[in-house]
């Protein structure tokens, strides 16, 4: 399932698969509206970030982002669903860096899939929930 968020007024966060994207809307230049038959308003991606997970929520922490997602490796023993992961990480610089990750101890995870979790998110508030 596509998770999308907007971060701030003109930031909207994208997370398809294992890909994270943040995109930026800006209005284009009068020089731009001129030349060609386009819209005014134009998306702009700004970081684009693979993981090694699927992506099951995402949302900003102030300048870093949560990401909540699922393991793509199944588990080697039993050859299911891995536990689902709690992440922060910063995205500046054009880079990812995982700045803490843990994993969540949820009954019955091995039958779950990706799309059977979402991170809502209360952004005046800093809070986030795993439903």
């Amino acid at each position: 399932r596509c998770n999308l968020l907007w971060s701030a007024p003109k930031t909207l966060m994208i997370g398809w698969v294992d890909t994270i994207r943040i995109c930026v809307i800006r209005k284009r230049s009068q020089i731009e509206l001129q030349t060609r038959d386009v819209t005014e308003y134009l998306v702009d991606p700004v970081y684009t970030f693979q993981t090694e997970y699927f992506i099951s929520g995402l949302g900003p922490l102030d300048d870093q982002l949560v990401l909540l997602g699922v393991p793509k490796v199944c588990d080697p023993e039993l050859g299911k669903a891995q536990r689902p992961v709690l992440m922060v990480a910063d995205y500046k610089d054009c880079e990812f860096c995982e700045l803490s990750t843990d994993s969540l101890n949820i009954r019955g995870y091995e039958e779950y899939s990706c799309n059977d979790y979402y991170l809502d998110i209360l952004l005046e508030e800093n809070r986030f929930f795993i439903v």
